[in-house]
């Protein structure tokens, strides 16, 4: 049996990819840990969105295999005009959740917001979401003593290695 070589990626994210993301988004596994969606996307709203979106930067995440390379995920990094910019992050291709690509992903987006000139990071998981907990506290990301909400807790990276 051979081993296959995974390599995880960044691409920034076009207008092309957004009915990639719609469906990703659209899929009930995936929305019940988001904050503003409950339900399916609607096209035009989805659109409408991404038209609108400042201070943030939108990323395809690519996995290669072997010499096939394709799209599972998308990144962003987002609120960059404060001191802790946040970090969303979902992997589209069920599959695929749970093998370290989420978090190849992160850190390449933490990479990204030392190019950009941040050091701290946040993110908000909704408490149910115990997958993302801990793949971001095992990045380094610690709860904070207050929150929002019951449902929501935000975590933050004093220092992004």
């Amino acid at each position: 049996m051979s081993v296959v070589t995974q390599t995880v990626s960044l691409a920034p994210l076009t207008s092309v990819d957004l009915e990639l993301l719609l469906a990703w988004r659209s899929h009930p596994d995936i929305y019940n840990y988001f904050k503003i969606q409950s339900g399916p996307l609607v096209w035009e709203e989805h659109q409408s969105f991404w038209l609108k979106r400042t201070h943030r930067e939108d990323f395809l995440i690519l996995l290669q295999e072997e010499d096939q390379t394709r799209k599972v995920g998308s990144i962003n990094i987002s609120k960059l005009n404060t001191e802790y910019p946040e970090i969303g992050v979902l992997v589209g291709e069920l599959s695929i959740q749970g093998k370290g690509v989420g978090k190849k992903a992160v850190r390449l987006a933490l990479n990204r917001l030392k190019e950009l000139g941040h050091n701290k990071a946040r993110v908000e998981i909704n408490s149910k979401n115990h997958p993302s907990v801990r793949l971001f506290t095992t990045l380094g990301f610690v709860k904070e003593n207050t929150t929002s909400t019951a449902d929501w807790q935000t975590y933050v990276l004093e220092s992004i290695p």
